[in-house]
């Protein structure tokens, strides 16, 4: 259901104020994420907190306000983050992986080859997903080794590991995206197991991109930003934008506002520039300032930002 919607560009953990409510709000969620198709809930597996993503920080704050007004559940949000990603710039790598386990009581093994490589063009559709693909001939071979029935899930087994193995980038451990993955050799045998295709899968693509470490690079979201605010900020306002919030002015319009001259600034953004903005504005006009802002692309953070990041991705 969430294959039409933009990715969630905010995110923070969320858990119920006392382990007698956790239930409740598991539920809620449940419901929420129904009614919400922009909204997601996910575990991370590392810290074990249940993290709530959507398309920005007001969106996540009255998802927090329904918990507790409609529910009736406390709950607390943690600190709000921005959805970064990763992706490979300048050459292909290859790397094959083996791997072999003990399932069902017998040996299951298999090995694949992957061969990882960045798109071509510039990283700005919003979905920035990545492509999984085989050979026709390979395809063929391998349906032809084991049969229709256990061919077809071999394959669809290696890319699910693919896919879960892009998740997680070398830099920050976020999604890998902008970059094509072609499956170059999968040999298995008749007693290997769906899952083992699986796992093999995932263990090559985390050696790819530790191999592509030196050519990763970080994605920030970029938003729109459309300012309103009585002529007398103006100066304040765009000096804010440009020197503290890393962004780009890209046009100023004024209006009569029956009588009063308002300036309406466009402007471009990284959104992590953006959290806390609507008390700033709130604050530097009086309470006379409105914004609205809208998802743009995604764009390479600078090499000092990047480097801030992986040093402590917490400090941005």
């Amino acid at each position: 259901p969430h294959t039409d919607f933009m990715p969630p560009v905010f995110y923070c953990s969320i858990e119920a104020d006392s382990a007698t409510e956790q239930k409740a709000l598991d539920h809620a969620l449940t419901q929420l994420i129904l009614e919400d198709p922009s909204l997601f809930v996910e575990d991370d597996r590392e810290t074990g907190q249940t993290l709530l993503k959507g398309m920005g920080e007001l969106h996540l704050e009255v998802v927090h306000n329904r918990l507790q007004k409609e529910y009736k559940i406390g709950a607390r949000l943690g600190k709000m983050r921005v959805a970064y990603r990763e992706t490979l710039t300048d050459e292909t790598i290859s790397h094959e992986s083996e791997f072999s386990h003990t399932i069902k009581g017998g040996q299951s093994q298999a090995r694949i080859g992957l061969s990882i490589e960045p798109k071509k063009g510039q990283i700005t559709d919003p979905s920035l997903k990545a492509e999984i693909s085989i050979s026709k001939r390979l395809e063929a071979d391998i349906v032809r080794k084991f049969g229709p029935k256990k061919g077809n899930v071999l394959i669809s087994e290696a890319k699910e590991g693919i896919y879960a193995g892009l998740q997680g980038g070398c830099l920050l451990g976020y999604p890998v995206v902008g970059v094509s993955v072609t499956i170059t050799s999968l040999d298995a045998s008749s007693t290997t197991d769906p899952i083992t295709c699986n796992a093999v899968a995932g263990q090559c693509v985390r050696a790819c991109l530790q191999a592509a470490a030196d050519n990763a690079k970080v994605l920030e979201p970029l938003v729109k930003v459309l300012i309103r605010v009585p002529n007398e900020y103006m100066g304040g306002v765009l000096a804010d934008i440009t020197s503290q919030r890393r962004g780009q002015v890209v046009q100023v319009t004024q209006i009569d506002q029956t009588g009063a001259q308002i300036s309406n600034i466009e402007a471009e953004v990284p959104l992590g520039e953006m959290v806390g903005y609507a008390t700033g504005l709130r604050a530097s006009t009086q309470g006379n300032g409105s914004f609205e802002m809208s998802f743009a692309e995604y764009r390479y953070v600078g090499a000092e930002l990047q480097e801030k990041l992986i040093e402590d991705p917490y400090s941005v």
